[in-house]
Parts: C-alpha cells; structure tokens; sequence
C-alpha cells in the first residue's frame, strides 16, 4: 500500500480514538449522574459497554495500520 493512503488512515484512525475517549469520558459521568439520581443505569451501562467495544476496534485497527507502514 502506499505510504500517504496509509497515513491518511491514521490520521483518521487517531481522530476517532480521540472521539471515542471524548464520548466514553461522556457516558461514564452521565452513568454517574443516573446513578446518583437513583436512576436505572443497565441500558446505559450497555451502551458504555459497546462503546468501549468500537473504541477497542478502531485502536487494534489503529495498530494494525502502524504494521503496515514501511520502515
């Protein structure tokens, strides 16, 4: 593969694990927020869970990527 396609899929691999940080960051303080309201939190908690899922994905894809880069 060539070198800038590979970049170009890093750098937006980067950005999404940023977001997904950003976003998990989010849902952990609103679980917090329910939680403390007494609220059921097992939806949200679901929710976190395929959060960290995806984030999980794109940093092993991430890795990934890196692997390919030419040395």
């Amino acid at each position: 593969m060539a070198r800038n396609f590979i970049l170009k899929h890093i750098a937006e691999a980067e950005r999404h694990i940023a977001d997904g940080e950003c976003r998990i960051r989010e849902h952990r303080a609103f679980i917090a927020r329910l939680d403390e309201t007494g609220s059921d939190t097992a939806n949200a908690e679901l929710l976190l869970d395929s959060l960290i899922g995806v984030q999980t994905a794109h940093e092993r894809h991430l890795e990934y990527l890196r692997r390919l880069l030419p040395s």
